[in-house]
């Protein structure tokens, strides 16, 4: 009887020991690989256009992040950056090159499965950085079914606000590694863009899918 008392007092110890090794602060780092749908509208009244434009975009590019906050057990608070790659894309005579940073807070809940693995259940939101240039070529017509005289180019940038959510699964390994994956869904909105040359932009819509792997420490 002894026995089985000293065994269960060590058990509820190390499970014990395993749980709070996953609270507290911690760091990571992240792989994406975000697949990124783009509408953009230019003002017809403040471009050399003369004709309303609306321009879509789908363009696929990698990119990676690095976050920091607290873990209490089932829930966690942290911030992170995030960086994409320049994405570029050609359709209907339009060309865009387009680099994005990301900076946000998020929330996540975290529920065991086992003693190791953790769902993963977040939302966040931040600040999108975009910096982008579009292009037309006169001789495809602008691809909108209107006729244009001229090539032009438009250089943009702009800080529009970041909404997201995700879902995924970590995985904890010797207590202080946290191994995850999933896929995150987010959408960033920008308004009121003027370039050098007096190009307006009335507003750019991005709504970004993106798969991604990321591990972190917990002190």
């Amino acid at each position: 009887m002894k026995n089985l008392v000293k065994f269960s007092f060590v058990a509820s110890l190390l499970v014990a020991s395993s749980l709070n090794a996953h609270k507290g602060a911690f760091v990571g780092v992240e792989g994406i690989y975000s697949k990124t749908s783009s509408d953009i509208s230019i003002h017809p009244e403040k471009n050399h256009l003369g004709n309303n434009q609306k321009v879509k975009f789908s363009k696929s590019t990698p990119g990676f992040g690095i976050k920091g906050g607290y873990n209490f057990g089932d829930f966690r608070a942290y911030g992170g950056y995030e960086y994409l790659f320049k994405a570029k894309n050609s359709k209907n005579g339009k060309t865009s090159k387009a680099t994005t940073h990301n900076l946000y807070i998020g929330f996540d809940y975290t529920p065991e499965i086992t003693n190791d693995l953790k769902a993963v259940v977040g939302a966040y939101t931040g600040t999108s950085i975009i910096s982008d240039k579009l292009n037309n070529d006169a001789s495809n017509g602008g691809g909108d079914g209107v006729s244009h005289s001229e090539t032009y180019s438009i250089s943009y940038s702009g800080t529009g606000w970041l909404i997201g959510t995700k879902l995924g699964l970590e995985y904890i390994v010797a207590d202080h590694h946290g191994l995850e994956f999933g896929v995150k869904y987010d959408y960033a909105y920008f308004k009121n863009h003027k370039d050098k040359s007096g190009n307006y932009i009335n507003s750019i819509k991005n709504r970004n899918l993106k798969p991604y792997l990321s591990y972190s420490f917990y002190f």
